[in-house]
């Protein structure tokens, strides 16, 4: 299993910060693995919120998993886990306010199955590098953006 952890820094609000992560349509804005993301539940999200998410496999080849919110406890906790696709994802958000700024502490676990488990130890170190500047990304976009 690969487990990423990762804290950044946000210049906005934390409504503004948590509103926007856990709005799974802007994730391909701040993580360039993956290409497309939707809400497939009708509604605000909340527990039980079913989500579909395409991103870049081996070979560029696009690979999709299905995923369920699993915790939702707003401006404090967001909790997802993938239900089907190439690989077992959990990702846990925590938020807490620093007056006008916003720390968010992330915590993502990936254990790939079937064929990909063979190339889990060459992989790690890419998933990392990844997950580090997806951060760095993501402070960037939402600085970009006012924070009113």
């Amino acid at each position: 299993m690969i487990k990423l952890l990762g804290d950044v820094l946000i210049d906005r609000p934390l409504d503004m910060v948590f509103g926007f992560l856990t709005r799974i349509e802007n994730y391909p804005s701040w993580q360039p693995g993956i290409r497309e993301a939707q809400q497939l539940s009708p509604g605000s999200v909340g527990v039980g919120t079913d989500l579909r998410i395409v991103f870049v496999g081996p070979g560029n080849q696009p690979m999709e998993a299905r995923a369920r919110v699993t915790e939702y406890d707003p401006g404090r906790r967001f909790a997802y886990e993938t239900t089907s696709g190439p690989a077992k994802i959990r990702g846990f958000y925590q938020f807490r306010s620093d007056g006008q700024r916003t720390h968010a502490d992330i915590r993502t676990e990936v254990q790939l199955t079937g064929g990909l488990r063979l190339v889990e130890g060459l992989v790690a170190g890419q998933i990392e590098e990844e997950f580090r500047a997806s951060l760095l990304r993501l402070k960037r976009v939402l600085e970009a953006h006012p924070a009113g």
